[in-house]
């Protein structure tokens, strides 16, 4: 494995997952900007597979880098650089310590410094990263397709051990209390109508944070596609099948579980001794923390995000291209802003009471968190399937085509 720059893999076919799943529906203006037809990544020949590491000259500025601030203004929309990573990218970028962490189905995992967009390191896996990565104590933890879950030094980029997490693609992983909780994936067959009958691992697992030795795993009804969230001492997962566990993190026993009528292809999110999850049955479940008992459902579109908690008020995207407002307490609806044209994939980021939520139409929408209305719009011009992540006043975001952006 290669722990820093060096030569890429062009990015192997797969599958979908969940995330491509959507994508694939959205239509032919959504599907051009994902550049399937050879490749055509930015400025590249419409024929040319990506190789190589990205040159970091073709690393765009829009404005200068401004002078840090010790209270950064709210972002306004607009670039301030990008990186090209030549390849598809499916999850949202990581953000600490002055680096931008995030994977590409180029096999690798890149380190950008926050403040350029320079790159810092490249590490090598044996298939795409289509997952987010996690960050803690000095280390990033990332899953690959190749059926691992990596710890890779978060100055070096040199690889610290790896964890055989079953078949295929894993979960974006969580750390907590020196533990590294992740799901078993799976590589997804081709077609959607075999891709969630075959090739499931259907576990939680618990590993080692810093070893990789497995602490336990916990059996799910299916493959678990997206983190597992960690809050006083429970795991809370999600098997796509339609099934949510709460498992005691100390030892992977069951506390409970809860079924909805439709697949589970999102995190859940936890507040106030609630967990919240999104099911493709068309609702947005609230369940007690503790017993898993139902306290409410919202009637949603068929897609829709998951869910984000801020002050009481759950943020969610739909599939017809609104953002909804409700009341964490009730399940009423608060307001609904229908802003895109695609559906929301990533979850909604909310920070100083403004909501940035990125669509498959290719644009970061930033919304008033009160009341729904827009306030700015930013162009990618390729699907976006992942949340945009805040960080000192910017906020990073990757569009599916390959490019990861840092914007004020």
């Amino acid at each position: 494995m290669a722990s820093g720059p060096a030569q890429a893999l062009a990015p192997r076919a797969a599958g979908p997952t969940r995330r491509r799943a959507l994508v694939g529906g959205l239509g032919v203006a959504a599907a051009a900007g994902l550049g399937f037809a050879g490749w055509k990544l930015s400025d590249r020949d419409s024929t040319e597979e990506p190789k190589g590491l990205p040159d970091p000259s073709r690393r765009t500025d829009a404005s200068p880098t401004p002078t840090p601030s010790p209270s950064p203004a709210a972002p306004s929309g607009v670039e301030k650089w990008k990186f090209i990573t030549g390849g598809l990218v499916y999850a949202s970028p990581i953000v600490a310590d002055g680096v931008v962490y995030v994977g590409s189905e180029t096999d690798f995992l890149y380190a950008l410094d926050a403040g350029t967009g320079e790159l810092r390191w490249a590490f090598e896996t044996g298939g795409n990263v289509n997952a987010e990565p996690a960050v803690a104590d000095g280390t990033v933890y990332v899953g690959s397709e190749d059926g691992n879950l990596y710890a890779v030094d978060a100055d070096t980029g040199r690889q610290r051990w790896k964890f055989r997490t079953g078949k295929g693609r894993s979960s974006p992983p969580t750390v907590a209390d020196g533990l590294v909780y992740v799901g078993g994936g799976g590589r997804l067959p081709k077609g959607i109508g075999g891709a969630y009958r075959d090739n499931q691992d259907g576990h939680v697992y618990a590993v080692d944070s810093g070893t990789g030795a497995q602490r336990w795993k916990s059996t799910t009804s299916s493959r678990v596609e997206e983190a597992p969230i960690v809050a006083d001492g429970a795991v809370y997962a999600c098997a796509l099948r339609g099934t949510a566990y709460a498992l005691d993190a100390a030892t992977g026993k069951r506390r409970w579980e809860f079924t909805t009528g439709g697949l589970l292809g999102s995190a859940v999110a936890v507040a106030d001794g609630a967990v919240y999850l999104s099911s493709e049955d068309g609702h947005v479940y609230a369940l007690d923390a503790a017993t898993g008992d139902r306290r409410w459902k919202f009637a949603a579109e068929r897609y829709v995000s998951a869910p984000t908690v801020v002050d009481g008020t759950l943020y969610l995207g739909g599939g017809d291209g609104a953002l909804n407002a409700v009341d964490a307490r009730t399940g009423k609806r608060r307001w609904r802003t229908r802003i895109g044209k695609e559906p929301f994939v990533g979850a909604p980021t909310v920070v100083d009471g403004v909501a940035y939520t990125a669509s498959g139409d290719g644009n970061l929408y930033a919304v008033d968190a009160d009341t729904g209305g827009k306030r700015w719009t930013f162009t990618t011009g390729s699907p976006v399937n992942a949340a945009p992540a805040f960080a000192d006043g910017v906020l990073y975001l990757s569009s599916v085509n390959g490019i990861v952006y840092a914007v004020t």
